[in-house]
């Protein structure tokens, strides 16, 4: 059930120009791929507390800005005056700015008119994150996530008052933004506070519509390019990105008692819940993995046509972002679905050529379809399905 909370009337600070946000500012730009960015903002480290488990602390991610932030412009503040909307995109710049860490290529691929409107739209989701993950334990996450729920409904009703959703009011003006992604965002966090098993890859990939679909389709807006065609080619991509990450991570939630794996892939290869949450590298274990990407990578490449349908800043940086998933894929399938034994990544170098193929050819990577022909598969919703 949810827990409304009451909002303070709007009287509130304003922080001076050169007043820094509480994590470490950086006067540089940040180095922003449009998609991953608001990726991470949405779903990468988040770590929930469950009762019957510790977490490591070394997989705790932790962003002092918070509490700090709340006790400012949050529901239980004293009351401070409204930021004009300038003050309040300054704000969200230099959150941005402050979270550098969630930023992997060059800001000049975005366009410096929309570039502040991205960042209103990034402190959203970056406060959003932050109040499902950082709150202390799950009853306080669901509150303030719906307060921050109603903070959003005043936004789109034209009554912002807390410094994200000022900032953010503007963009939903500009650009007419929906307000359905926003919602489905917060959707997905609440139920990360309450679900950590999937049954099958339907429910999964109904997670995936409100976790990760939401972000696509809001930059697609941005760029006013939002046809149904081309949110479902965008779909297809954000989806098998996620489930990519769920498989590439799959130690890391097992520390934390969360399983993305949907059960009905556990029972075709013989996997019990036990050997998944030990976390140790089995043949069926790594069997289950393999047939996993097999059937995800194929999101990637029908939903590359999107590519050809946007602007050119934004098509780069879609080919590198479904490159990216596609080189991820191929790394665990070169540790034979290995997840456990090490961490999955991309390599350096790997990464700088992903970069510069992104900038000379539209054309998508080859793909192995070793186990397609045998198996089929509709995975993933939204672009074209396969059988």
């Amino acid at each position: 059930m949810k827990t409304s909370i009451e909002t303070k009337p709007s009287s509130r600070h304003i922080k001076s120009e050169g007043e820094p946000l509480n994590s470490e500012s950086h006067d540089s730009e940040p180095s922003t791929s449009l998609y991953d960015s608001l990726q991470a903002a949405s779903r990468n480290g988040r770590f929930q507390v469950f009762k019957q488990h510790r977490i490591p602390k070394s997989l705790v991610k932790t962003h002092p800005f918070l509490e700090a932030d709340l006790a400012k412009f949050g529901p239980e503040s004293q009351a401070f005056e409204v930021m004009t909307v300038a003050q309040a995109s300054d704000y969200c710049r230099r959150l941005a700015v402050a979270h550098y860490e969630n930023f992997s290529v060059a800001s000049w691929l975005l366009p410096r008119d929309i570039r502040p409107h991205f960042y209103h739209v990034y402190a959203y989701c970056r406060w959003s994150d932050d109040l499902a993950d950082e709150s202390p334990n799950q009853t306080e996450a669901l509150k303030r996530l719906d307060w921050w729920q109603s903070e959003l409904d005043r936004c789109f009703a034209g009554a912002a008052s807390h410094p994200v959703f000022v900032a953010l009011q503007a963009t939903l003006k500009k650009f007419r933004l929906d307000q359905k992604p926003f919602n489905d965002l917060l959707s997905a966090f609440r139920q990360d506070q309450v679900v950590n098993r999937y049954d099958t890859d339907e429910q999964l990939n109904d997670y995936c519509q409100r976790s990760a679909n939401p972000v696509g389709r809001i930059v697609l807006q941005l760029a006013r390019v939002d046809s149904a065609q081309c949110l479902a080619w965008s779909d297809s991509i954000c989806t098998s990105l996620q489930l990519v990450n769920f498989a590439q991570d799959m130690s890391r939630d097992a520390a934390i008692n969360r399983i993305y794996l949907p059960r009905s892939r556990w029972i075709s290869h013989g996997i019990d819940e036990k050997m998944i949450l030990d976390a140790t590298a089995t043949e069926p274990l790594c069997k289950s993995v393999m047939s996993w990407i097999d059937d995800l990578r194929f999101g990637f490449t029908s939903g590359w046509e999107l590519t050809n349908h946007v602007p050119g800043w934004l098509s780069r940086d879609i080919r590198l972002f479904a490159s990216g998933g596609l080189a991820i894929a191929d790394a665990i399938s070169a540790k034979s679905g290995d997840v456990w034994s090490q961490r999955i990544e991309v390599s350096k170098s790997t990464k700088i050529w992903l970069l510069l193929r992104s900038m000379i050819t539209r054309k998508p990577p080859r793909i192995n379809r070793r186990t397609h022909a045998a198996s089929g598969s509709q995975m993933v919703q939204g672009g074209s399905q396969y059988a």
